[in-house]
């Protein structure tokens, strides 16, 4: 049988010296495994016998290791999102919800991996793009996890008119809005009091953040939905440039400024991305070990 070709994707910041990236390589490499990592890692690890990936090469790796927290996961996946690469996380971080494989495990996990003993797990994203009077303002974007909209500096709040499918829903009076994928409906949505959704599900979730209204409660949409979100800020034109600023996130990584009358509209992406899973542990597993 053909070798898989494993692409290694570190974190210097949660890996100290890249004990743990040698460590996986070390194994990977008696396996017979043919291994890829980015430049930026190559010569520190060009003694396993890996080779610098080049951008026309990912679509032939059969994998990616990625060793960090959660959030190593996200800017991996946005990035390797137009791959279709299985993604198995080694957690380095400290919940580890998106990356359930513990470090000391990480050698056994790769083991049952070559031997066939896991599953892909399909995960949906997000696509969106901001537009102002029917323009687009930025290039289209990716989010694995949520996009949310808040105020910059000052803790004041945001009116957001919520529209589904062209049809109006209501405006939120709220200190912001989070639109979540079911792999984010645990992240900031669930602290925000929002409903937690099976991974595979194919849905997206709307929560209001600290509603100014006890009736508010979270809107669950279908995968086909088109959600369409208008910010109407409560500040007043007197108040300071500082003041009025209003921030939208991707998955808390990336950032866009909005203005008053822009509008952030929101779908499923085409595709998917594929999270690898042990066959003994499940979602419900992770949600009652980590969460609960």
């Amino acid at each position: 049988m053909k070798p898989y070709k494993f692409l290694i994707i570190p974190n210097r910041k949660k890996d100290t010296g890249l004990a743990v990236t040698k460590r996986i390589l070390a194994f990977l490499q008696g396996k017979g495994q043919e291994l890829y990592v980015d430049p930026e890692f190559w010569e520190d690890t060009k003694s396993f016998q890996t080779n610098p990936v080049t951008p026309d090469q990912y679509d032939s790796i059969h994998m990616a290791v990625i060793l960090g927290g959660d959030g190593t996961i996200l800017s991996s996946a946005r990035k390797l999102y137009q791959y279709s690469i299985p993604l198995l996380g080694v957690n380095l971080g400290r919940l580890g919800f998106l990356a359930e494989v513990e470090p000391e495990a990480a050698t056994e996990a790769l083991e049952k991996v070559l031997q066939g003993q896991y599953s892909v797990e399909r995960r949906i994203m997000l696509s969106g793009s901001i537009l102002n009077q029917g323009r687009e303002k930025t290039d289209p974007f990716l989010g694995f996890n949520d996009a949310v909209i808040t105020r910059g500096a000052f803790s004041r709040m945001l009116r957001v008119a919520v529209e589904i499918n062209g049809r109006y829903v209501e405006t939120f009076l709220a200190d912001g809005i989070i639109v979540a994928t079911p792999t984010g409906s645990t992240a900031y949505n669930l602290s925000a009091g929002g409903p937690i959704i099976v991974p595979g599900a194919q849905n997206l979730v709307i929560t209001p953040i600290c509603p100014h209204s006890l009736s508010v409660r979270s809107i669950v949409v279908s995968e086909e939905d088109e959600i369409s979100l208008r910010v109407e800020s409560e500040a007043s034109p007197e108040e300071e440039e500082q003041e009025r600023k209003i921030m939208l996130t991707i998955d808390g990584q990336v950032g866009y400024g909005l203005e008053q009358g822009d509008q952030v509209r929101l779908s499923r992406a085409d595709g998917a991305i594929y999270i690898v899973k042990m066959k003994d542990s499940t979602f419900y597993d992770i949600l009652r070990r980590k969460m609960f």
